[in-house]
């Protein structure tokens, strides 16, 4: 049982809720009867006394309004509301809740108006739930400021609906219409089938309101089905069809690509982009995007080196082992940088699968007795290439430090430079002539080393080599990781 405090509140709210209304109806020119109470003959309560029913507002033998309340004898009673009309006293009850009228008392009203109407035989344009789920909502901030502007300047275009009076254009201004008490302007448009009518809906919102990317992606898709229907009624007419694949079904190519695009005014790229990434993409994912949080770009950039990463994985799984041994072993090594791809500003990430420094340290090089091995490292992992050196029992010599023509990625510095420590076994032999510790090269690839990197070593170092991670294949070396092949 409710305190008299919180009854006091719920009645002080309550008898709020019916005063804006009362008042708002009647700046409209309404004028509500406010009654007194409705005896229902033969009805007692607990205690005896004759039950009687309290309508907040009374248009006498039409409308019976009620602003439904917590723990009071004016909730909703659908018994009630079928003696009402039954007897005359009301041709139909609204209920509105009392917050609602507390905080959009002009809709209140206008539910209250268009009540009226129905009652009077008037039509009441109908919101399309199909057509309501499928466009996005406007958000607040855009809304009151489209209120705002009706409300000074009156409304600039009209609402479009069709014969039986459902709102294809203009939903938001009807709204805004609605709570602001103003009669609405209307524009009727027919159609000879529901498919059509559905491609106004979409093509007008596209035009009017300021939509996201992703947001026009998804009312793209929805022209999909009236393009198939319209290349069927081609072919049906003996003219020429243009193909046309369902968008999110498979490759969207040629005209239909142009055509989609062209409506939902994004380019072939992006709008390629957002059929992958909706193919694809995580419930979470996709409500980054919705929020802002990231865009159709970066999730398919994201999505699709997640998917090359797992094909380079089953790829490198079949790679076969290699044979024999080497006297010199060039190592590129995919060093573990883990989380620190971002696809925002292109800093720092791999393009392959990469391996803990357990699993580069656990790698069996095929090693002769005497060998140089060149071994590929960043300035991250400088200290951490030693170590591997170490584990592998290998006595670092020198370094090698390619200077690159431009900058590359990074996290604190743009890196324009990359090292290679020579490291040996034994004691090999070395054509040591004009070979010093820089090596300027161009930038080729993505972790592609430069010619210029196995002429040097070709010139320095005799034997059979093997270019372990290599990313292409060359003359005089076993290559073995992205390709494997042998001269």
């Amino acid at each position: 049982m409710s305190s008299p405090r919180a009854s006091e509140h719920v009645q002080r709210t309550y008898t709020e809720s019916q005063t804006r209304l009362a008042s708002e109806l009647n700046r409209r020119k309404l004028n509500p009867d406010l009654e007194h109470g409705i005896e229902r003959p033969g009805e007692k309560s607990k205690d005896g006394h004759q039950k009687g029913f309290y309508p907040d507002l009374w248009f006498p033998q039409l409308l019976v309004v009620e602003v439904d309340g917590e723990g009071h004898d004016f909730d909703s009673d659908p018994q009630r509301d079928k003696w009402l009309v039954e007897n005359g006293h009301a041709k139909k009850v609204l209920h509105l809740e009392k917050d609602f009228v507390l905080r959009h008392t002009g809709e209140a009203a206008t539910r209250v108006q268009d009540a009226l109407d129905e009652i009077a035989g008037k039509p009441v344009p109908k919101v399309n739930p199909e057509y309501e789920k499928m466009l996005p909502k406007m958000p607040k901030e855009e809304y009151e400021a489209l209120k705002a502007s009706i409300q000074s300047d009156g409304q600039h275009y009209s609402i479009v609906i069709n014969n039986d009076w459902v709102i294809l254009d203009g939903h938001h201004r009807y709204q805004a219409c609605r709570e602001l008490g103003l009669s609405p302007r209307y524009e009727f448009k027919s159609f000879t089938d529901g498919l059509l009518e559905k491609r106004f809906v979409i093509i007008s919102n596209l035009k009017r309101r300021h939509l996201e990317a992703w947001q026009r992606f998804q009312l793209g898709k929805m022209l999909v089905p009236i393009y198939e229907a319209e290349a069927l009624e081609r072919e049906r007419s003996g003219r020429r069809v243009d193909p046309v694949q369902p968008v999110g079904q498979g490759p969207v190519q040629g005209r239909t690509l142009e055509r989609v695009g062209r409506e939902v005014g994004l380019s072939d790229e992006t709008l390629r982009q957002a059929i992958y990434v909706d193919q694809r993409a995580t419930p979470e994912q996709v409500k980054k995007i919705e929020t802002g949080d990231s865009s159709i770009k970066n999730t398919y950039l994201t999505l699709s080196r997640e998917e090359k990463l797992e094909r380079e994985k089953d790829r490198i799984k079949t790679l076969p082992p290699l044979e024999g041994i080497f006297e010199v072993v060039v190592v590129d090594p995919p060093w573990p940088y883990g989380g620190m791809y971002d696809p925002t500003n292109h800093r720092v990430g791999t393009p392959y699968p990469e391996m803990s420094l357990d699993e580069i340290k656990a790698m069996s090089l095929p090693l002769a007795e005497t060998a140089v091995v060149w071994l590929w490292t960043t300035n991250y992992f400088m200290r951490d290439a030693y170590e591997v050196l170490e584990y592998w029992g290998l006595e670092p010599k020198t370094i090698l430090t390619w200077v690159k023509d431009k900058m590359g990625v990074g996290e604190w510095l743009r890196g324009q430079t990359e090292h290679c420590i020579l490291a040996v076994r034994g004691k090999p032999m070395v054509n040591l002539t004009n070979q010093t510790t820089a090596l300027l090269a161009k930038t080729r690839g993505h972790s592609v080393k430069p010619d210029e990197f196995y002429d040097l070593v070709n010139s320095l170092c005799v034997g059979r080599k093997v270019d372990i991670f290599g990313r292409k294949s060359r003359d005089g070396w076993v290559v073995h990781g992205i390709t494997s092949e042998t001269p």
